[in-house]
């Protein structure tokens, strides 16, 4: 993965919260020694952590109010490029996360669940607002070209053995973090985005529980976090009106024989943990992209998907809401 690093933004700020945050990019990016790397994450995520650090990243962009050509600008015009330039801070900042991570993995050093979790953080907190500051401030900062960016290692990783045998469940939860937020996934094409992570979802949702004990509590939470990413990324893609019709008999066929073997591996009434509740909801929000679409698979796996709703059915409310909303799909 080779990454430049834009210094737009470092280039015309000279104030010390950026050139503190440009020698951090840099040893991610430019650096060969994997505990400096590391190092660098672990500052990188204390000092945007810090409310206060990005009310300064939003402030400081051209503190002097004026343009290229030595005229005071105007106020709209100041708070244009204070914006270019917080949008550029962080778009560097997230290349040098993922160039530092990606090495990693590919180095000889393993790479460990701490450097999932400091990647998934910084996402995080780069998607968070900004106290005090009002909703076009705390606009979206990454391009298209960091959100593919993103998008890749998380995929990348979650084929990597090695990457999921030490982070699995951590991965999935950051692909369903990507995938919940709409201005994300409005980059996404049905093909070859969706396609993919709907592949990773599949993996794992069709898998056969492990015999052995030990192995089933994990294959549980992978079960887990892929459910989410399936709601997420259905949920969000229908809201942008994202056509799904490539995934409708595809999924339905997932989720109808998943039901079919938890019903005939459980007896009486079903309480469903959050990611069963994740499945049905998807269900339904596929169901709801294309109602004609969907008649044809339904009449093949709407009966299991229907005798599982039904046997979940009980006084929890969450519950209730969620199959009533898959019931109205369904008619």
């Amino acid at each position: 993965m080779t990454v430049s690093v834009a210094s737009f933004c470092f280039e015309l700020l000279g104030m010390s919260t950026y050139r503190e945050i440009r020698r951090l990019v840099d040893a991610l990016v430019q650096g060969t020694a994997v505990q400096k790397r590391r190092s660098a994450l672990r500052e990188l995520l204390e000092m945007v952590s810090r409310v206060e650090v990005r009310q300064r990243l939003a402030t400081e962009a051209y503190p002097s109010g004026l343009g290229s050509d030595g005229r005071k600008m105007t106020s709209r015009a100041k708070r244009v490029r204070q914006r270019r330039a917080l949008s550029e801070v962080w778009r560097s900042i997230i290349r040098g996360v993922c160039a530092a991570v990606d090495d990693i993995s590919k180095g000889k050093t393993k790479l460990s669940e701490d450097d999932i979790k400091k990647f998934q953080n910084i996402l995080t907190v780069c998607d968070s607002a900004t106290e005090g500051f009002d909703e076009c401030w705390n606009a979206h900062k990454l391009s298209r070209k960091e959100v593919k960016l993103v998008l890749s290692l998380c995929l990348d990783l979650l084929e990597d053995e090695a990457a999921v045998d030490i982070a699995e469940v951590k991965l999935l939860e950051v692909l369903a973090f990507i995938c919940s937020k709409s201005e994300y996934v409005a980059h996404f094409r049905p093909t070859p985005e969706i396609q993919v992570i709907m592949e990773e979802v599949e993996k794992r949702i069709g898998a056969q529980t492990p015999s052995k004990i030990e192995q089933q509590r994990h294959h549980f939470d992978a079960v887990e976090g892929a459910a989410h990413v399936f709601k997420n990324v259905i949920k969000t893609a229908s809201e942008q009106k994202i056509a799904l019709d490539l995934f409708i008999a595809g999924g339905l066929k997932l989720i109808g024989g998943w039901c079919a073997k938890n019903i005939a591996s459980q007896d009486g009434t079903i309480t469903l943990s959050f990611g069963q509740k994740d499945l049905l909801s998807a269900v339904t929000h596929l169901i709801r992209s294309n109602p004609e679409q969907a008649i044809a698979p339904l009449s093949r796996h709407g009966r299991a998907i229907l005798s599982f709703a039904k046997r979940c059915y009980n006084g929890d409310k969450v519950q209730q809401h969620v199959i009533n909303e898959y019931f109205l799909g369904h008619m």
